[in-house]
């Protein structure tokens, strides 16, 4: 599944659980919001389990895609080997009909994504452009890079799975084979502690 479910919104900067609404209609995105909705209630009607993946990244850059200029909107990333460990953890500690946010612990806005990449690779800086532009030239596309800020909550596939990433940040991949570029603020993602049994009677005395 997705991250975008949760609606391509300005959703603020308390990370979001899986309990937050997912495929709620918004009048822009009916048919995909719908669609990830539909998607995660087959999976789970089979007893199967969603996995809300963020956007993907790893250490190699051959190209990077314009920018908005004035959004400063952060969006939730994840290094695509930190992805796999995920699906493999949820294969072999199966629990059928649960979803789980994945994503790293250092959101970013989509501008300092790009810049970074860019300059790890040695290669020519994203363009710069207007929102009305890339609304134009991507209309869907436009929704997620000028309009979508959220964080993700990862409590529940660490405390259920044991996931962590690999892979803290984009930045720190890129560290690898690159410096990190100067003059990116990197904003850390909460993330809500392991409920403990002795926190659960607790609730359930209440």
């Amino acid at each position: 599944s997705f991250f975008g479910g949760y609606g391509f919104n300005d959703l603020g900067r308390e990370p979001l659980t899986e309990s937050a609404p997912f495929g709620e209609p918004d009048e822009r995105n009916d048919a995909v919001l719908l669609a990830l909705l539909s998607l995660e209630q087959q999976v789970r009607a089979f007893g199967g389990v969603a996995l809300r993946y963020s956007l993907f990244y790893d250490s190699t850059t051959l190209s990077v895609s314009p920018v908005s200029r004035p959004w400063d909107g952060v969006l939730p990333m994840l290094h695509l080997s930190d992805a796999a460990r995920a699906f493999v953890l949820a294969l072999a500690k199966y629990k059928a009909g649960a979803g789980y946010n994945v994503a790293d612990e250092h959101p970013l806005t989509y501008h300092d994504r790009e810049i970074a990449r860019a300059e790890a690779a040695d290669i020519r800086p994203p363009l710069q452009l207007p929102d009305s532009v890339i609304r134009m030239r991507s209309p869907f596309g436009s929704m997620l890079l000028t309009r979508t800020s959220m964080i993700l909550d990862t409590g529940k596939i660490r405390a259920e799975l044991g996931w962590k990433p690999e892979y803290p940040s984009l930045l720190e991949c890129l560290s690898i084979a690159a410096p990190v570029p100067k003059g990116i603020v990197i904003p850390r993602a909460k993330v809500a502690p392991a409920r403990t049994a002795e926190s659960e009677s607790e609730s359930e005395s209440e």
